[in-house]
């Protein structure tokens, strides 16, 4: 399963699921809640077994 972090935006994960091949959960929609501590998300991700986690930088305010 891949992991986005909340910070990815929806388009996104709407074009991963689109694909139809790749199993995708977002952080904060469909995992957890939203605003998870960081420190949080790396006992999250070994709970849920062979997850792959995609985080989308966020810097000053503005997407990268």
């Amino acid at each position: 399963m891949n992991v986005l972090d909340e910070n990815n935006p929806c388009s996104k994960r709407q074009l991963l699921r689109k694909l139809g091949w790749i199993r995708v959960r977002q952080i904060g929609n469909e995992i957890s809640r939203q605003e998870i501590l960081d420190e949080e998300i790396t006992p999250l991700l070994h709970h849920a077994g062979s997850a792959i986690f995609f985080s989308h930088p966020l810097i000053a305010g503005k997407w990268t």
